[in-house]
């Protein structure tokens, strides 16, 4: 089925748009700290060790950050977000000034970065849930997967040509326009919330919110496993921007090659969004998850075998699809189930469990690309996602779920 109406949604627009340009500020500014690292240091563990340092603050902090979004208004903690980025950015940009960014100055930016991805995405996922009606989720959801897609085929051809020009100055310096835009097309969102609801969360005890939160996931089996789930297929899948550098090196490539690789997800990324933008799925399952998830697996170990460059880059294409499935169909089950006064507690427990196994994931796939080869490590990975979805595919909770849906 195909609808228009949500084009006729003044702060929906405003806030796709903003996550147009804030998304080419992330593209760009992801691939140019990764490739600074690798150019500095040549080694896949300090890449692993700059992806931990990112990720440690993120998961960590995300279970309190959840507690707050609850009782402020989530949007202006994302405008707060987008500040201090802009100011991060900013101040890479006048160091840059000065002379060749220091190596701690790339590790203190991903630091930031990570402390501010923690209360970004529970506030986000509030937002998001008021955006837009129950119905048009996975269209919502398609059409910011598309401005985070396009954003991905653009960043990463600009940023490559620009590192490999050495204009690190000109790179930061569009990183920081981007977020500032982002920024200003943030703050014309106008939403409601209910004030009650705000005002008892406020003068509740904030270890009760996240209890709250804790024992929702508890008492609820589907959100339960499918975070479990979720823990062990992003260990797997998380590797890749670790490994993705060096596959390019493995073809003789450098920054503009890495550049390509990250451009050729993003179109594939850009295809699978636009899919779900136009046709609505009222009923989304895990189970499409994880049919997603099995793909995602087996094109991870088809990417180990791959032996010439353009095969690499139609791979990489097929993981942006079934990476935009899994992240359009996901979010959208828990939309559905979570009430919308938990949903930022809820969320960021949510996203400890999912997301608790990235860091040391990501560090452990530096080393292991180190010792035993990158398509070593596409090969392992795709069959152990291969393997989780497969079996997570045919646990009662999930049939459950599939036969109510249906029923309904």
């Amino acid at each position: 089925m195909v609808s228009t109406q949500i084009f006729r949604n003044r702060n929906f627009l405003y806030y796709w748009t903003g996550s147009l340009f804030a998304g080419l500020g992330d593209a760009v500014f992801a691939l140019a700290l990764t490739w600074l690292v690798v150019e500095s240091t040549g080694s896949a563990a300090m890449v692993g060790a700059l992806f931990l340092t990112m990720g440690v603050p993120r998961v960590v902090l995300t279970l309190f950050a959840g507690v707050l979004v609850d009782r402020l208004q989530p949007i202006r903690g994302m405008i707060l977000c987008e500040w201090v980025r802009v100011l991060t950015s900013g101040g890479l940009f006048v160091l840059g000034l000065l002379g060749p960014l220091p190596l701690w100055s790339l590790f203190a930016a991903a630091f930031v970065f990570g402390v501010l991805e923690a209360f970004f995405w529970p506030a986000a996922s509030a937002v998001r849930q008021r955006l837009v009606e129950p119905e048009f989720y996975t269209q919502a959801s398609g059409l910011l997967m598309i401005a985070m897609k396009t954003t991905v085929i653009i960043g990463p051809l600009l940023g490559g040509t620009l590192v490999a020009l050495s204009s690190y100055r000109a790179v930061l310096a569009i990183v920081a326009a981007a977020f500032l835009a982002g920024l200003v097309l943030l703050s014309f969102v106008r939403l409601t919330f209910d004030r009650v609801e705000l005002q008892a969360a406020k003068h509740s005890s904030y270890w009760k919110d996240l209890r709250e939160g804790i024992v929702y996931i508890m008492k609820t089996p589907l959100i339960l496993t499918t975070s479990l789930v979720a823990f062990l297929v992003n260990a797997c899948s998380s590797i890749a921007p670790v490994a993705v550098p060096f596959l390019a090196a493995s073809f003789g490539g450098g920054a503009q090659e890495f550049g390509w690789l990250n451009t050729s997800i993003g179109i594939g990324g850009t295809i699978g969004a636009v899919l779900f933008a136009v046709i609505l799925i009222k009923r989304p399952t895990p189970r499409m998850t994880l049919i997603a998830c099995f793909a995602e697996g087996l094109v991870f170990l088809t990417l180990g075998l791959a032996g010439q460059f353009w095969l690499a880059l139609v791979l990489i294409a097929l993981i942006g699809i079934t990476d935009a499935a899994i992240n359009v169909i996901a979010p959208s089950v828990n939309q559905s189930i979570i009430p919308p006064e938990l949903v930022g507690r809820v969320i960021s427990v949510m996203i400890l469990l999912m997301s608790g196994s990235v860091p040391l994931a990501q560090a452990l796939g530096g080393y292991l690309v180190q010792t035993i080869g990158v398509q070593q490590v596409f090969l392992l990975n795709g069959s152990l996602e291969m393997l989780i979805a497969g079996f997570a595919f045919f646990l009662p909770v999930i049939a459950r779920y599939q036969t109510a849906k249906a029923s309904t």
